[in-house]
Parts: structure tokens; sequence; C-alpha cells
């Protein structure tokens, strides 16, 4: 599936901490973190960033959609690429119910998929 351009910046990330993007559908309740092994987050040095999303699918037209920022710890990062290497093992992306602890909400932006 190919993903949507988004782009943001981000000020002051603490050391450590990584930069995650994740897809929270309205309705679904679950943050589906974007692989950014294969979607990556492009920083540029004053801050900016772009990236690629995957916003649902095309039946998924005219839903609600909250893209997230999401800061990870180590640990944090650590239990989503968990979470994403099971998810191509299982072939299953049940998306997750909350962040992991060392996780936090950095921006969002709510987007209507066309």
């Amino acid at each position: 599936m190919i993903g949507e351009d988004i782009e943001g910046t981000s000020k002051g990330i603490p050391e450590g901490y990584e930069l995650w993007i994740t897809v929270y559908p309205d309705g679904v309740n679950r943050h589906f973190p974007q692989d950014k092994r294969n979607l990556p987050i492009i920083m540029m040095a004053n801050g900016d960033w772009t990236a690629e999303a995957v916003i649902g699918s095309p039946p998924d037209h005219d839903m609600e959609f909250k893209l997230y920022a999401i800061l990870a710890d180590e640990t944090a990062n650590a239990e989503i690429l968990e979470y994403l290497d099971g998810c191509i093992v299982n072939e299953s992306w049940p998306g997750l119910e909350q962040l992991p602890d060392g996780a936090e909400i950095y921006d969002y932006v709510t987007v209507i998929r066309e």
C-alpha cells in the first residue's frame, strides 16, 4: 500500500528519544505505528521532517484519522519495533490499544481520508 506524504516540525526532542508516526482511526481506538524501516521519517537539521503514512484503505473514504507524532524512549522504541516484527511474522496488524510506557504524544493532526 502506498503511503501519503506528511510533514511536520519538531523542536527540542530529548536525547535518546525517537520520533514515530502512528495512525489512529476514528472508532477503532488503536495506534497503528508506521514502520520507519519501510516508511522512514526524514529529519532536517532545522527540525522539519517528512514521512509517509498509510492512512486507511479505499473503503475508508470520508473516515476521520488522527496522525500522532510520538516521542519514544529507548524502551518504548524497542517495544514498538517488537510489535511491528510480530505483525510481519503473523501477517496481522491489530494496532496498539495504548502506547508503551516511555512513549508520549508530541503532537497530532486530524485528517479525513478522501
